[in-house]
């Protein structure tokens, strides 16, 4: 059973030496390996070699031909009840290096509880031997993309699938306070060499990208999973959703984690594909030598008929797969539901633009006939959808800031930034504007003039907010 899956690719340096000296320096350094550095000698030379000690075997097999260098490492470990299987495989053309990391597990026992592959420690050690290489118009690397206000362009390609990125990527959008809900150092780190994660400069840009983005982009904090062969978000994680903060990241990287399992992988990446390239230069070699030592034709020809029948079972694997995806989607695409496109609005907080909407519904019952179909329609909506008060919340919020307002001091500048507002300083006022949206924009006295005049502001604000 496949647990874990990973490509991408690297910087080549034009032969395998770098290759075998990750694989060396990975398990050498395991602490549950018998393997020393001198069990290794002449392994870069050679097309094959394998060694067992203890419960830990290794392969290494290196091929070419026509379509590029191949090479591949196998790591069986043999545990009382599970076998573990990994295979690294890195394909090289044209001087365009492309690496392969399939983690494979097997229970020996029906009741065995089998545990998920983690990340495993040669990602990190190909990447820091080799160094990424560009993805489509991202480099694979251990930090994350900062974004710049000038980017807007490349934010909204790579949310709508047209950044030829292959990696998925993880976009972390601005909170309404100007942070991150998670910390994109360490998130990039932990996705090295699985996915891009791409950072959001600031919550002005949020808006300006929904434009360009046609409303694909997340925002207020929100984390996104875009993949380039789907055109959209896939997955959306909100820090509310979890108990604390380190489950929100364990999720994403799940996510991730699951969706490439199960995603084909590239062909010249897996060991297959190294075994059947190394096969028919075998095959070769006895033809071109007038070799007249039978068996080893025999031995020859049945490994490439095994080797055809595992890609069989591979690509049958592959259209099993597609089936069931094909099937999950067909149950969720009928279903009978409300969809609506808020067309270049963005919400200023989460849950907005439902509020605003069922709101205006509440409102219309009182406009229609209390025994037609419109009136039973939009109650069925209003009941169905529940909607957590936020509007009147905000507009208690707005009184209680405004009501007894005498002077803008730092406490008061505080609790409007935290509403969501900027403020600049225009002279005898404050321009207060709202989620750095210019059509909301409010003038606030540095003091007011009488009571009457706070109210005003109050009923201002919102009638045109909440």
């Amino acid at each position: 059973m496949l647990s874990f899956a990973a490509e991408f690719p690297v910087f080549y340096v034009g032969n395998h030496e770098k290759f075998v000296s990750a694989i060396k320096r990975w398990i050498v350094g395991s602490p549950h390996t018998d393997f020393t550095p001198d069990d290794f000698p002449d392994v870069a030379r050679e097309d094959y070699w394998s060694n067992q000690k203890g419960n830990d075997k290794i392969e290494i097999l290196i091929a070419n031909d026509s379509g590029g260098n191949y090479y591949g490492a196998r790591r069986i470990i043999f545990e009382p009840n599970i076998i573990w299987t990994t295979t690294i495989v890195m394909h090289e053309k044209d001087s365009v290096g492309w690496i392969g990391v399939r983690i494979y597990r097997e229970s020996l026992q029906p009741s065995v509880n089998v545990p998920a592959a983690k990340r495993p420690v040669i990602l990190r050690l190909l990447l820091e031997e080799f160094n990424g290489s560009a993805d489509g118009e991202l480099l694979v690397k251990r930090d994350p993309h900062r974004l710049t206000n000038d980017d807007i362009g490349l934010a909204a390609r790579l949310m709508t699938g047209n950044a030829d990125c292959y990696l998925p990527v993880v976009y972390i959008s601005c909170n309404f306070r100007g942070g991150y809900d998670i910390d994109p150092n360490s998130t990039a780190s932990d996705l090295a060499g699985i996915a891009h994660v791409v950072v959001e400069p600031n919550r002005a840009f949020s808006s300006r990208l929904q434009i360009e983005a046609n409303s694909y982009n997340v925002y207020g904090g929100s984390i996104g999973l875009y993949w380039p062969d789907s055109g959209t978000v896939r997955s959306i994680f909100k820090i509310k959703d979890y108990k604390i903060y380190k489950e929100l990241k364990i999720s994403i990287i799940d996510n991730i984690r699951n969706a490439l399992v199960n995603r084909r992988p590239l062909r010249n990446c897996t060991w297959l594909a190294v075994e059947e390239i190394a096969t028919r230069q075998r095959i070769n070699a006895l033809k071109s030598s007038d070799s007249d030592k039978v068996q080893e034709y025999i031995d020859a020809f049945d490994k490439d008929l095994l080797l055809k029948d595992e890609r069989i079972k591979e690509e049958e694997n592959e259209i099993n797969r597609l089936k069931r995806e094909i099937s999950r989607y067909q149950k969720t695409a009928n279903r009978d539901g409300i969809v609506f496109a808020p067309g270049n609005e963005q919400n200023f907080f989460d849950g907005e633009i439902n509020e605003i909407v069922y709101d205006a519904l509440r409102g219309a019952l009182d406009t229609v006939s209390p025994n037609g179909r419109r009136y039973h329609v939009i109650q069925s909506i209003i009941k169905n959808n529940p909607v957590t008060g936020i509007l009147s919340i905000k507009r208690e919020e707005v009184k209680n800031l405004l009501r007894n307002y005498k002077e803008m001091n730092s406490g008061m500048k505080r609790n409007f930034d935290r509403l969501g507002f900027t403020l600049t300083d225009e002279g005898k006022h404050y321009k207060a504007i709202y989620s750095y949206d210019n059509r909301y924009t409010f003038s606030i006295p540095k003091t007011p003039s009488d009571h009457r005049g706070s109210l005003n502001m109050v009923s201002d604000i919102n009638k045109k907010l909440f």
